[in-house]
């Protein structure tokens, strides 16, 4: 199944520009937007409306944000996750991350609907090789008990949850593989995994994803200029054509959660003077509503 393909128009949500946007996510209470560059060591938080956004310096390269039930965001590091405080500025060690391997650092990151936080690690490797799988998934809940689930990925992303809960989507981005997994709630275990869908070289390589209100998983085409949607069937249902090169995670957010906004990267692009908006967030609608993201459960 082909798909059908749509270019919507992008719009700029402010001026800040990252060397490796990640990780955006929709706070509806404030209107805002958090987002990470991961190489700048930086947190950023958007204001959806007006595009004014705040930048955070962090210590080490910041893989994830994620949101908390109390208003804070658990920022990943390469050693650890930190808990910060967008209001005061305060930041706090939460947990440890895989301490004795310098080598690594964490990657994509979820919660699920019991606000336990999912989230993977990788060891990174020079532009234009593929890391060792080495990489690591895991369970943490609000207590910060650490359970990994899984091993052996290179770059772990494209995590999401059905539209029910009772499935994890994962990627390991070289391997151009996204896999499903039956989830229990309960135990928070994961079954076995199987392919879900493949990307063809010429369409990129998975990355960040959501799910909207009809079960549908998209995924962030890196190097492929795109957005994909696929049925829960993995069906490719809709590319959406972008002015990136390398687009990296998307979310739903604004009124109804209809707008998708996407973060990418600006470095080591084929035509940089022709993509000036990459590295900068963006939005679009595609007239499809996606499912709010679950925050974290800090007790």
């Amino acid at each position: 199944m082909a798909g059908r393909v749509l270019t919507p128009s992008v719009e700029p949500i402010g001026e800040a520009k990252a060397l490796l946007g990640e990780s955006v996510c929709y706070d509806p209470a404030a209107n805002r937007l958090h987002w990470v560059d991961i190489p700048g060591q930086a947190l950023f938080s958007t204001d959806a409306s007006t595009g004014n956004t705040d930048r955070f310096p962090f210590p080490q390269q910041a893989g994830f944000v994620q949101p908390c039930d109390d208003g804070t965001l658990l920022v990943g590091q390469a050693d650890s996750i930190q808990r910060f405080n967008p209001g005061t500025g305060a930041t706090g060690a939460f947990i440890e991350i895989e301490p004795d391997d310098a080598s690594t650092r964490t990657n994509d990151a979820v919660c699920d609907p019991k606000g336990r936080l999912f989230v993977g690690t990788m060891r990174p490797a020079p532009q234009g090789t593929t890391p060792d799988p080495v990489g690591n998934l895991y369970l943490i809940d609000g207590k910060g008990t650490k359970t990994r689930l899984l091993s052996g990925i290179s770059i772990p992303n494209g995590l999401a949850f059905s539209a029910d809960s009772r499935r994890l989507y994962l990627a390991d981005t070289p391997r151009r593989t996204i896999w499903e997994a039956e989830f229990d709630s309960d135990s928070g275990r994961l079954g076995e995994r199987r392919v879900f869908a493949e990307l063809g070289k010429e369409q990129g390589r998975p990355d960040g994803a959501a799910v909207d209100v009809q079960g549908c998983y998209w995924v962030a085409a890196v190097w492929g200029w795109q957005l994909l949607r696929y049925t829960p069937r993995g069906e490719l249902d809709l590319i959406l054509r972008l002015p990136v090169e390398r687009p990296t995670k998307l979310a739903f957010g604004g009124r109804d959660h209809r707008t998708i906004y996407v973060t990418s990267a600006s470095t080591n692009l084929t035509n940089p003077e022709d993509q000036p908006l990459a590295g900068r967030l963006i939005a679009l609608d595609a007239g499809i509503a996606g499912l709010p993201a679950n925050t974290f459960r800090t007790r």
